[in-house]
């Protein structure tokens, strides 16, 4: 038993003293080659060795002198991190190149991506509404955009649809869920929305019990229906950018060609469908 105790101490001093003998090596060697090193190690599909590497690297203090190396530092970590789905820690450089004032101009889109992706749909939201109001023909911001509003308003529709559940009996159910996808995924200026409206509240006040919780209810979906129509106006106004536009074109925005076919099927358009790929 002490014997065995002995190895493993043994071998976790071993251990600790390669680590100390790595880290001391990076001060032996400048920032520069071993940020060489990691883009070597990174083209050759070793991201993850190169992501522990360029964390070392950062923590030097050859690297803090120089800015321009701690940018290419964040920048290459960013790339790999992306690319092996950490996106968590993507997001952290980014957000250090930005208070960094580091020029790359992708460096605002990717961050509006990666709020969304991990789920940080209202600052998203925020980042994107900036974005826009200084470019305000961006197509990919405006799909950017539109993604965002996704994320930001898709647990107020989880919400929604649980409280039709919780609110009317089993056989209701259909039918106000199709009102209620109606209501809210139809264009502005359709007469239908406010027919699909009142069918819901049709179905609530069978019962003289539910009306306040109509009140609550109805509510809850003018509010969705504003969000989720700020999301549809963003992808709408995306494809008809990359439509007009020559490089935009070249570009194909399959998130907002699937948001803006998915409203329609949502909204009971599901002709629609095929004249929206025409966009």
């Amino acid at each position: 038993m002490f014997r065995r105790s002995l190895v493993v101490i043994v071998a976790l001093v071993l251990v600790g003293l390669c680590f100390l003998a790595g880290y001391s090596l990076l001060h032996f060697r400048s920032a520069k080659d071993v940020l060489t090193e990691a883009r070597s190690l990174a083209e050759r599909g070793e991201v993850l060795k190169a992501v522990q590497l360029l964390d070392m690297t950062e923590r030097g203090a050859g690297m803090q002198k120089v800015p321009e190396l701690k940018r290419q530092v964040w920048s290459l970590r960013m790339q790999c991190n992306m690319r092996i789905g950490n996106q968590a820690r993507a997001l952290e450089d980014i957000e250090r190149l930005i208070a960094d004032n580091d020029p790359d101009a992708t460096l605002p889109l990717n961050r509006i991506y990666l709020l969304a992706a991990t789920g940080q749909g209202a600052l998203a939201r925020q980042r994107a509404v900036e974005y826009l109001a200084a470019h305000p023909d961006s197509a990919r911001g405006l799909e950017l955009a539109g993604e965002a509003c996704q994320v930001d308003y898709q647990d107020r529709l989880t919400k929604a649809n649980e409280q039709l559940r919780t609110d009317l009996e089993y056989e209701l159910y259909e039918p106000s869920r199709e009102a209620m996808l109606a209501y809210l995924y139809r264009p502005n200026g359709d007469s239908s929305v406010a027919d699909a409206l009142l069918e819901l509240r049709a179905l609530y006040e069978r019962s003289p019990a539910r009306r306040q919780a109509w009140i609550r209810m109805q509510d809850m979906l003018k509010d969705l229906r504003d969000r989720i129509q700020q999301g549809l106006e963003y992808f709408q106004r995306a494809l008809e950018l990359a439509c007009v536009n020559p490089e935009e074109r070249k570009q194909f925005y399959a998130a907002a060609f699937r948001g803006a076919s998915f409203a329609l099927q949502q909204g009971g358009r599901r002709d629609s469908v095929v004249a929206q790929s025409n966009i």
